[in-house]
């Protein structure tokens, strides 16, 4: 249901993502198992999501899917938002340590 949605998203977090991960540089082959394994992520999805539908019905298995998506959407918005602050937190320490 929201397969394309994180393909858009993988492609703009790999431009960016630099050395993020342990403080070296991403390697292409790295990068190619974060898109790799978003692809088997919606692919598992897309099968439970049918199980799900046979077994429940379309209505139910729609509802814990957004509920789903929305949850972990704001897992990792309070995710980024934390390790943002930090950053900016240690950023500003840093620059009034050497501005004494």
């Amino acid at each position: 249901m929201f397969d394309q949605d994180d393909t858009g998203v993988i492609s703009g977090v790999l431009v960016v993502l630099g050395d993020d991960l342990g403080g070296r540089e991403v390697t292409d082959s790295e990068k190619e198992a974060i898109t790799a394994l978003c692809a088997a992520g919606a692919l598992v999805g897309a099968i439970l999501a049918g199980v799900t539908s046979d077994k429940y019905g379309r209505r139910p298995a729609i509802w814990f899917s957004s509920i789903l998506f929305v949850s972990t959407t704001e897992c990792m918005s309070d995710l980024i938002t934390t390790q943002s602050l930090t950053r900016l937190s240690d950023h500003r320490r840093n620059h009034s340590s050497n501005s004494l």
